[in-house]
């Protein structure tokens, strides 16, 4: 059959393997260049409060007696964290930093190894509970899960470092910050900032004209009741016809005028 310059069918299996070999390893330098994939919530120390809402900011720190889930090398570790409001999933985030090498010690140098979860406005602490989740990071498949440990929000959010066990084995050092924002701040409403001293006149006074004073306001009479419309009359008739004459019995005849 047709073959080419350099031994072999264009259509073989060799351009296929040195194909996948080629992505897998460019795959590969791009996840070693960068210690991070995905979104990236890392606080911004620059923003002031009134421009963020109140936030939980989460730092890892180290691991220790963790289960080491890679074959070859010593494994490297991600840390993702979730937060949870009332037993829901309300937010999560991916570490920036990855502890390369870590193995089942690993350590975060403390360059990116934190996160910020932006929290519902005037959210009590009690109901909020956050996990950790340590993952094996894998260049050709999916991380796979090295342990996990959690706590509440109310008892670990003062900014102290705490070591807690991560299941099935192993120990984790991280810290959480509670981080009030605009929604937690004094009421910064108009009507109810204070209002500033009086400042001292800096010029003297200067006299005014008397004013003339202002007349009492003399309140409106009472109302009056009109008077009720006149009872009703019957209208005399247009025209009045004169009675009929009462009747007269006839005269008797006199006998002596002689009749005619």
């Amino acid at each position: 059959g047709f073959r080419r310059g350099w031994g072999g069918p264009f259509w073989g299996p060799a351009p296929l393997l040195y194909t996948g070999a080629a992505v897998g390893a460019g795959y590969a330098i791009g996840r070693r260049g960068g210690d991070y994939y995905g979104e990236d919530p890392y606080p911004q120390p620059g923003v002031a409060p009134q421009q963020r809402p109140s936030q939980l900011v989460v730092r890892v720190h180290a691991g220790s007696g963790l289960r080491d889930r890679c074959w070859t090398t010593r494994q490297d570790v991600v840390a993702e964290v979730y937060l949870y409001i009332d037993g829901n999933l309300f937010g999560r985030a991916r570490v920036p930093e990855v502890a390369r090498g870590g193995g089942g010690d690993p350590v975060w140098r403390g360059g990116r190894n934190a996160v910020a979860l932006p929290l519902p406005p005037r959210l009590d602490l009690a109901r909020a509970s956050l996990s950790v989740q340590l993952l094996c990071a894998n260049v050709l498949m999916q991380d796979q899960l090295i342990g996990t440990t959690g706590q509440g929000c109310a008892a670990v959010a003062d900014g102290q470092p705490r070591d807690t066990e991560v299941g099935p084995r192993g120990r984790l050092t991280w810290t959480v910050e509670y981080q009030p924002g605009l929604d937690q701040a004094v009421d910064a409403r108009p009507a109810a900032r204070a209002q500033p001293p009086p400042q001292p006149a800096v010029y003297g006074a200067v006299p005014m004209a008397t004013a003339k004073p202002v007349p009492a306001y003399a309140p409106p009479p009472a109302y009056e009741q009109p008077p009720p419309p006149p009872a009703y009359q019957q209208p005399p008739p247009a025209y009045e016809q004169p009675p009929p004459p009462a009747y007269e019995e006839p005269l008797p005849d006199n006998p002596f005028v002689p009749k005619s």
